[in-house]
């Protein structure tokens, strides 16, 4: 029975690891299809969160959220947004408590990713910078410098002199450190409009045409173009 037993717990988590590496591989490519302009089908999405949800690895389960948040334009789609509510009560506590570099990192990535259609964005705002900084200061992790960086270009234009330079600062790390191609878009676009509002148009278009040299068809680098046409140096 003993052996049975050992049997049955070796098969489970055989089956655990081989769909943590599918959802895994899914969840890029849903990622990758929709920063491509790709069509994305968030029902999918959905349900890699609740088959996750079952599992046992946190990581997966908050990569496959920020999936599901990135896809999601507002707060009506009541179904999706429950599925993220349960996982924020489900895990708050673990993640709270966490110093792994790897989980902290990716629960900002999943609230950035709801600031495009969370009502109380202010407070995921207000949220960001900690979780950087706790990254920072537990793991020294430069990717959350970086993010740091990217939260301060929001609000920085070309009197925020101490915020520019820190800005500055970090921007080597965009092409030292080993992104991901959806991350290295992102801030690719983020120091553009930078350079735009400092301005610095050379610079800032730069940055852009190396957005879209990743993602030539991507939705947001369009926006962000059509923005700078306009004269608005943001989204």
């Amino acid at each position: 029975m003993k052996k049975v037993s050992l049997f049955l717990s070796e098969v489970f988590f055989c089956i655990t690891a081989v769909f943590a590496v599918t959802s895994s591989g899914r969840a890029s490519e849903i990622m990758n299809d929709f920063y491509s302009g790709k069509a994305v089908n968030i029902a999918e999405a959905a349900a890699l969160v609740e088959t996750s949800a079952c599992g046992t690895d946190l990581n997966e389960y908050i990569k496959n959220c920020t999936v599901l948040s990135t896809l999601l334009v507002s707060d009506t789609d009541r179904t999706y947004v429950r599925l993220l509510t349960d996982f924020e009560k489900a895990s708050r506590n673990k993640i709270y408590t966490s110093k792994n570099t790897e989980t902290i990192a990716l629960y900002a990535e999943y609230l950035y990713s709801k600031l495009s259609w969370e009502k109380s964005s202010f407070t995921i705002i207000e949220q960001l910078p900690v979780w950087y900084a706790k990254n920072v200061l537990l793991n020294n992790d430069k990717k959350s410098l970086l993010d740091m960086a990217v939260w301060y270009i929001s609000a920085a234009n070309d009197t925020t002199l101490l915020w520019n330079s820190f800005i500055k600062k970090q921007e080597y790390l965009i092409d030292d450190l080993d992104l991901s191609d959806i991350d290295r878009f992102n801030y690719y676009l983020s120091y553009s409009i930078f350079y735009m509002k400092m301005p610095d148009t050379k610079k800032g278009l730069s940055y852009l045409a190396r957005a879209e040299q990743l993602f030539p068809d991507s939705i947001q680098a369009e926006i962000i173009e059509e923005n700078y046409k306009r004269g608005r140096f943001g989204w």
